[in-house]
Order: structure tokens, then sequence, then C-alpha cells
């Protein structure tokens, strides 16, 4: 399976307004955030702006911040591919483990919130519903959402490699069917597995390391 190369620029816009953030995000918990990235039209095609939340990022260790503009970063180049036959969570999962590989920050903080579920209830039963990523959201209910993702793309980077993890997430988004569909045949073509078997591994791995 060819993977797209994405050869754009990423232009970054630093808003100084904190309520010009609400209004572009649509929600008054927008200035709540770090960054958002944000999909519209153009007369040249689709815009992509990466939006930067100075009153929280400025008060942020340099570490923390180059974390959150690769994670950023990821997701304008993932929209190289069609962005909406990928569920939330492999969206923002795969966004996660590329912002903080390489970081030097252990599992154990990456994914805090999601391990102090499993070590109080057990591993959840399925991966996060697109309604648990709504801005609308506690913001903790949200982390343990980007969590599960991240956890997913951790297990399969350590369960078939780091290669393996970009093929998988192309092959969701240039699938057919349901999500469900989608994410099983990714699973076939590409891990030689099914999807209910990653979910499984997944379940193990949270287990295993919370």
């Amino acid at each position: 399976m060819s993977v797209p190369l994405w050869l754009w620029f990423a232009v970054l816009a630093v808003i100084l307004v904190m309520l010009a953030i609400d209004l572009l995000v649509g929600t008054a918990s927008g200035s709540d955030q770090v960054a958002v990235t944000m999909w519209a039209s153009g007369s040249d095609g689709p815009v992509i702006r990466v939006l930067m939340n100075p009153t929280v990022y400025d008060g942020m260790p340099t570490l923390a911040r180059e974390i959150v503009l690769r994670h950023e970063i990821t997701h304008v180049a993932q929209d190289a591919l069609p962005r909406d036959n990928v569920p939330t969570w492999l969206t923002e999962g795969m966004a996660d483990y590329i912002g903080y590989r390489g970081s030097g920050v252990p599992d154990s903080l990456v994914g805090a919130e999601i391990f102090a579920q499993v070590r109080a209830s057990g591993a959840p039963d399925a991966l996060p519903a697109e309604s648990e990523f709504d801005l609308d959201r506690p913001g903790a209910e949200r982390r343990v959402g980007y969590q599960a993702g991240w956890a997913f793309c951790q297990m399969l980077v350590d369960e078939y490699g780091e290669s393996q993890l970009v093929p998988f997430y192309v092959a969701v988004s240039r699938g057919d069917g349901s999500t469900e569909e989608r994410l099983d045949d990714a699973a076939d073509n590409v891990l030689g597995t099914t999807f209910d078997d990653l979910r499984v591994q997944w379940q193990a791995w949270l287990q295993a390391n919370a």
C-alpha cells in the first residue's frame, strides 16, 4: 500500500483575543484549549488552521509546547487523507503518539488518567465514541478519550512495529463501508488480524501498563 507524501507548509495562527477563539471554534470552551486545528473551505481548496492560544501556550514548558505543536501539525498532515473516514480516537491517538514520540515523557504520565481508570475499574469495553471528544465535555473526560486512542497506537507499535502505524491509518482512511468495516479491513490487510483482536490486545496492554 502506498503512503502519500505530505509536502505542505503549515501556518500557525496565534489568536490574541480569547473571544475570537470561542467564535472560531463554535463553543464557549474554545478559549480553554491550548491549540485547535480547524478545517474550512477556501477559494483554492481546503484551508487548515492551527489556532494557538497564547494565554495557555505561553505558560507551558518548552517540551510541552513541542508536544502540542507536533500533535497539531500531525492533524494538518492527516488532512492529505479522507479525514471523515477515521474515528476520532484514532485521529487523536495518532497525533498524541507522534506528539510524545521521542519526548522522553514516560507512558505512565502520557496515559495517567486512563491508567487510573483501568486500575479502578478495569480496561474499557470499547474505544471511545465520537461524543467523548466534544469540546463541551469536561477536560478530564476528553483526556481519557485521547489517552485511549494514544494507548491503542502505542500498543500497535509495540506489537507490530512502528512501520505499521501509518499504513494502518491510511487503510482505515481509504477504506469502504462502515467505520467497523474499515477498521476490520485495515486490521486484516495491514496486520493480518481482526479489529476485535486488536481491541483485546489494547485492553491487555492497558491492564499490563496501568
